[in-house]
């Protein structure tokens, strides 16, 4: 039984981006992009929360560290995580002390 026309024109668009047909219905692609760079890795995991990623021993080292003159950078990349991080680390030690690290 053959099928119509219409219903394996609708199989091929559904089955991946159209990257040739621009005037077809679905995704728009910028021109020139790959489709790999335009879907959107949905295997990627949310990191975890940093309480998670570093024990209370290694945040106070962390923080020690840098009280006595580790570049903030350095750190980052010693513990495996964002600059943003270690400065978060950094200031809740500073305002709540060490009880913050803790946490």
């Amino acid at each position: 039984m053959n099928t119509p026309p219409q219903v394996d024109d609708l199989t091929v668009r559904l089955s991946g981006p159209c990257l040739g047909n621009r005037d077809a219905s679905g995704p728009a692609w910028r021109s020139g992009g790959s489709a790999e760079l335009a879907i959107k890795d949905v295997t990627q995991k949310r990191p975890r929360p940093l309480a998670r990623r570093l024990s209370v021993g290694q945040r106070t080292a962390l923080v020690a560290a840098f009280e006595s003159g580790v570049e903030q950078k350095n750190l980052a990349v010693q513990y495996g995580i964002s600059v943003r991080s270690v400065k978060r680390l950094i200031r809740a030690a500073g305002d709540a002390g060490a009880a913050a690290l803790h946490t």
